[in-house]
């Protein structure tokens, strides 16, 4: 295989971990304390962990949670943690982040801040590779909604409970022919009047790149081919954030944006003439992951959250709020969802793709650097 970085053993030493989670006080701290995480013995399930779905009480015991903040949280409470909390005899506390892993790493395997963690993948990977979660078929065993999930609901650290899809968004209007690959991305077409965030290292962009090395090269980690690819981008409009995209493609300003389903949704609804397309190579996904950690003395407990909280019923509530899909294949979609041609069915899942972000970890700081350079032209 043709590839420009070599990947590297996840190990997170001190040095990794601070190139991945920034040189911020927290991420310093963490790095601080991961230099001992070979040495920690990791605590093990026992049978008083095991949960079969019985509603019991827990005696008035804390649940520490991770979710997103704001209308999230809000959204969690309302629908699900506060009925919660009354039937299980229990509390949850939460934290907002945004990011996880430093405060895992600076509390240690063995007592860790949180007993589940919502979040995406990138990181979730960080923390799985140390040693910090339950693995993926030990959550399933424990969670009996699970047998109700599409297969890649189990590709990630733990759950994954909703998701969107990464592909093109493009102007209908502006465009000479409707995408239908990653390589339209590099149509000639679209020269000077292209969108994707910056900088590399998030979700959106690290897929493009992935799939861009196995389109134009021998598979996803030729990370030359990528590099190459990259180049035949610019010039390029990159963006912070997707709203900023979305202004773009709605004023006109891009033809094209490496986009999320729901974002175009959204324009396409306020009669923008924006259409998405999710590409024949492969549809990577903007998920929802739930993990459990080993050291939590609270498993049973928060093994019966997340039975709830992939349930259809749930799922049903949460995806229709926050345009997501679910991973439940008994959902069924509102018309919210049917008025853009989504489904929940075997066909509607079939391309997904969940890439390998324990890899990606390993690779993108160097790689992220050079992308740096080739946008900077």
């Amino acid at each position: 295989m043709n590839t420009h970085i070599k990947s590297r053993k996840m190990s997170l030493t001190r040095r990794d971990f601070i190139r991945l989670t920034g040189t911020t006080g927290a991420g310093l701290a963490a790095a601080n304390l991961l230099t001992a995480c070979d040495s920690l013995s990791l605590a093990g399930s026992t049978e008083a962990d095991v949960y079969n779905g019985e509603v019991f009480d827990a005696g008035g015991a804390a649940l520490n949670i991770a979710i997103w903040g704001s209308v999230w949280t809000d959204f969690e409470r309302e629908n699900l943690i506060n009925q919660f909390e009354k039937d299980f005899n229990c509390t949850v506390q939460i934290d907002n982040g945004p990011m996880f892993f430093p405060k895992l790493a600076a509390s240690g395997v063995d007592d860790p801040a949180f007993d589940l963690v919502n979040q995406n993948l990138p990181e979730a990977a960080m923390a799985l590779d140390a040693g910090y979660y339950v693995p993926v078929d030990e959550v399933r065993a424990n969670v009996p909604n699970a047998a109700n999930l599409w297969d890649f609901a189990f590709e990630g650290t733990g759950i994954i409970r909703a998701w969107a899809g990464l592909g093109l968004a493009y102007r209908t209007d502006l465009t000479q022919q409707a995408p239908v690959s990653w390589a339209d991305f590099w149509n000639e077409e679209f020269t000077g009047k292209r969108g994707i965030l910056s900088p590399l290292n998030n979700s959106f962009t690290a897929t493009l790149f992935m799939m861009a090395s196995k389109i134009f090269g021998s598979g996803v980690q030729d990370t030359e081919a990528g590099l190459n690819a990259m180049k035949e981008l610019v010039p390029i409009k990159l963006g912070d954030l997707s709203p900023t995209l979305d202004n773009w493609l709605a004023q006109g300003e891009i033809i094209i944006a490496n986009e999320y389903d729901g974002a175009a949704w959204g324009l396409a609804a306020n009669d923008s003439p924006v259409a998405w397309v999710g590409p024949k190579e492969g549809v990577p996904i903007l998920e929802q992951n739930v993990s459990i950690t080993k050291g939590s003395r609270q498993k049973k407990l928060a093994y019966a959250l997340l039975n709830q909280m992939v349930s259809a019923e749930y799922q049903a509530k949460l995806c229709d709020f926050f345009f997501m899909r679910p991973t439940n294949k008994n959902v069924e979609l509102s018309e919210k969802f049917q008025s853009v041609g989504v489904r929940n069915d075997d066909e509607a899942v079939k391309n997904v793709w969940v890439p390998d972000w324990s890899w990606w970890n390993s690779v993108q700081a160097e790689l992220s650097e050079e992308f740096d350079k080739i946008m900077q032209g």
